[in-house]
């Protein structure tokens, strides 16, 4: 990932993610992760749908591996 310098002068609307970050904060049940800003989503996004791509490719393996543990 692409390191970014802060410099004050970011796109976007800090009054925006206060607004979100105080919604966030009142739910009473909040997200586990949460990406705050298109940029962010992009990122993210292809890291974890490479995760789930893997795997769903080792779906029949990891299934193997299921036992009685009882």
């Amino acid at each position: 990932m692409e390191r970014v310098i802060v410099h004050g002068k970011q796109k976007g609307n800090p009054v925006a993610l206060g607004e979100v970050l105080v919604q966030l904060g009142t739910m009473e049940n909040p997200p586990k992760q949460f990406m705050a800003g298109a940029d962010a989503i992009a990122a993210v996004k292809p890291v974890l749908e490479g995760r789930l791509a893997e795997i769903v490719s080792y779906k029949v393996l990891s299934e193997e591996a299921t036992g009685s543990f009882g």
